[in-house]
């Protein structure tokens, strides 16, 4: 259970949820609770991983969140094992708003003294005996997953590790108790060769092994800790098919690779695990040409062959950068250029946002608020903008322009935490104030992208604007970065998460782009603009 303490209530759904300093409520909790600080968001305003659970002011985040916690709470296999139990906003002892991930810990400090011990593997082994004598159904399963993973090692390489921490017990649509594993690794590069359980979790399979040899041990010594007999082995080999003779000559000879050059070796690996677990390809089609295209790629060094690996995806959000350390948020405060804008072109309001990278919603307010009341029409220009951020442009929109109600903008495609897509509605919903009432125009081209189509989809939804320009470049957004360093350079790789669903498309972004309402290519884009809207107000209506 959640520990209920008064002044530090539990987050269920995003908002400021204030508390005292951490280092006073852990005293409250007692030893066996741990709090960890986690800031959700980058320095770009991008929601970040931490442990294997994110909290992000989405909703869609938001249930995945409970889900997982809710799943992990229920009958885990050691009810005070580490798991994650709630993420709250709170502050620390400076008084610093922060998240928080409160834990239970395994009976305190004799997990630790457990690990420290020499003879740890005889105290999990003591551990195990005793549970699983008390749990025939989940030894039975644990042995039938163990078994399984054998046989899918003999045929394919992939070995799945099973860690104590990580089984529960739970019940599946129709009641039936079934088991589940959580946060696996289950990622083994053989030579020249990458495998993926594409049943895993993105958690998991962002996770990698650090060696076959490992795994293979630790698969044994579960054997160990588990009390298989030989008789078991033999039925068990008999019922999957497994000749061990097959199994055992498979495994020495994965564990006479070695590990030379690993590093180098496995950069490639990590990133097509990355790619692998994170990237929603939107079937098994499209998930096996891509990696039939990656079988073909010729090693010639790690950075060349990332750099096809990221090609391949065809996503305009997938790149290969050198890391840059500056911030941008200081480096958007260091270029007013960089910021919104806006002035009165013949009565009209121009807003002009250049990029919504580091942008702050006060920002987008000071260029639109002083001519709110006064000006005839807006126009919003796009043309340059690359994108960021979408969190406080769709703030905005929501705040000033989206009309009464909730509008379906469109849907989102990620992967779910037990590995399958997960598709969530996307809805533009306005805040209770009268929206700005007059006509707008977005004007939009093909360097638009990103959070910038993001804004122009709420704002298509929930209002009635004209999109003036050309098609956008089309880009779905919410990359996570894997940093590395080869030859004493630091380098990014970004990988989209999710792809995004116009209203009525049946392909993602990056295919149908977002098309204007009027096509327009002229450089006089801006006088068009104006000349339109006036004309619309001349003829008494709202542009449409």
């Amino acid at each position: 259970m959640s520990p209920n303490i008064e002044g530090l209530p539990f987050a269920e759904e995003p908002g400021e949820i204030l508390g005292r300093g951490y280092q006073s409520i852990v005293k409250e909790l007692g030893p066996d609770w741990v709090i960890k600080e986690f800031n959700p968001y980058t320095p770009d305003g991008e929601p970040k991983r931490a442990s294997t659970y994110k909290h992000n002011q989405e909703e869609s985040n938001i249930r995945e969140l409970q889900e997982s916690q809710r799943i992990l709470q229920q009958d885990s296999l050691y009810g005070k094992s580490l798991i994650p139990v709630e993420w709250v906003l709170g502050q620390d002892d400076e008084g610093n708003k922060k998240y928080f991930m409160i834990q239970k810990r395994f009976e305190g400090e004799t997990l630790k003294k457990s690990l420290e011990s020499e003879d740890k593997d005889l105290k999990y082994e003591t551990r195990f005996a005793n549970f699983f004598n008390e749990h025939p159904k989940l030894r039975t399963e644990m042995m039938r997953l163990m078994w399984g993973t054998k046989k899918t090692f003999v045929e394919t390489g992939v070995f799945s590790d099973f860690h104590p921490d990580n089984i529960a017990i739970t019940k599946d649509e129709n009641g039936n108790e079934t088991l589940k594993v959580f946060d696996v690794p289950n990622i083994v590069r053989t030579r020249k060769l990458l495998y993926l359980d594409p049943e895993a979790s993105v958690e998991t399979q962002i996770s990698i092994l650090n060696s076959t040899e490992k795994h293979a041990v630790r698969l044994e010594k579960y054997e160990k800790w588990l009390g298989v007999t030989e008789e078991e082995k033999s039925s068990l080999n008999h019922e999957y098919k497994l000749e061990n003779t097959v199994y055992e000559k498979a495994l020495s000879k994965i564990l006479t690779i070695g590990e030379q050059n690993e590093q180098e070796k496995d950069l490639p690996s990590k990133v097509l695990t990355c790619i692998s677990g994170t990237y929603p390809f939107l079937n098994q089609a499209e998930y096996d040409e891509y990696m039939e295209n990656v079988s073909r790629i010729e090693p010639k060094n790690p950075l060349h062959e990332i750099s096809l690996l990221i090609r391949l995806l065809n996503n305009p959000h997938a790149s290969l950068d050198r890391s840059n350390t500056r911030n941008k948020s200081d480096e958007y405060e260091a270029r007013p250029e960089r910021q919104p804008s806006g002035e009165l072109i013949d009565g009209v309001l121009y807003l002009n946002i250049p990029t919504f990278s580091g942008s702050k919603l006060e920002s987008l307010e000071n260029a639109f608020l002083p001519y709110k009341d006064v000006s005839e029409g807006m126009i919003i220009d796009l043309r340059e903008n690359r994108g960021g951020s979408a969190l406080n442009p769709i703030l905005f929109a929501e705040k000033y322009f989206i009309k009464e109600g909730e509008h379906y903008e469109g849907t989102t495609v990620r992967i779910a935490p037990e590995g399958r897509l997960r598709y969530t509605d996307m809805y533009a919903r306005a805040e209770k104030q009268v929206p700005y009432d007059k006509p707008i125009v977005i004007l939009v081209s093909g360097k638009t992208f990103s959070a910038a189509e993001r804004f122009t989809a709420t704002m298509k939804a929930g209002t009635d604007c004209v999109l003036i320009g050309t098609d956008t470049e089309g880009g779905s957004a919410g990359p996570i970065k894997y940093e590395f360093e080869y030859n004493n350079n630091n380098y990014i790789v970004n990988i989209p998460v999710w792809r995004f669903f116009l209203k009525g498309e049946e392909k993602p972004l990056e295919e149908t782009k977002i098309k204007p309402d009027i096509p327009y290519e002229k450089s006089d884009m801006v006088d068009f603009a104006v000349n339109y809207i006036k004309n619309s107000k001349r003829q008494g209506t709202k542009s449409s």
